[in-house]
């Protein structure tokens, strides 16, 4: 290769692997797979969020971002980033669940990436407990942060508010719901290891 062209190709493929570097960065939606200042359902200078959200994140599986830049949540999930109003999480909480403080809804917290959050989709009551099912939200790119989100969820008919009740949360293991109270009350999974 005669020595006038070298450079060239040297420059021309700086400039592609720069570009392709730059991609792999990039989330698949751009950025709306990054977290966003204007969710009024964030909280902004302290790890708490409504415990009673009206703002919050929702929307359909249908793969596109909502306000807090979240993709793929599954169709009527509602969820914030950070803890119920009031509440606090033991050093190493894993997920907590708790009611609102009039029993009509269950608070489901989980941690994990900010941006691909750990979200309750569903609950199966039985006359003995409460099972959650999880689902991971997000994108194909997840950032490595440990964050709270909660997601709220209409109460189980047949699941008394007013006594303690075992719950399952997805494969993260078991916690006792405490009775509604005011303010919330949270029953915690704390890892052992």
């Amino acid at each position: 290769m005669p020595r006038s062209i070298r450079p060239l190709v040297l420059t021309s493929l700086a400039a592609a692997v720069a570009a392709l570097s730059l991609t792999a960065c990039t989330s698949p939606q751009g950025d709306a797979g990054a977290p966003t200042a204007s969710a009024s359902a964030e909280p902004t200078s302290s790890a708490t969020a409504s415990a009673e959200p009206t703002g919050s994140a929702t929307a359909g599986g249908s793969g596109t971002a909502d306000a807090s830049g979240i993709t793929n949540l599954p169709d009527g999930v509602t969820f914030v980033r950070g803890l119920p109003d009031g509440t606090d999480q033991p050093a190493d909480a894993v997920a907590g669940v708790g009611w609102s403080s009039d029993g009509t809804q269950l608070f489901v917290t989980t941690f994990g990436s900010s941006t691909c959050p750990l979200v309750a989709t569903g609950l199966e009551a039985d006359g003995t407990g409460v099972t959650v099912e999880l689902t991971q939200a997000g994108g194909a790119v997840c950032t490595m942060d440990l964050a709270p989100a909660t997601t709220t969820l209409d109460a189980p008919s047949g699941v008394s508010t007013t006594a303690e009740t075992p719950v399952t949360i997805g494969e993260l293991g078991s916690a006792s719901l405490p009775a509604a109270a005011s303010p919330v009350a949270m029953g915690w999974i704390v890892s052992t290891g």
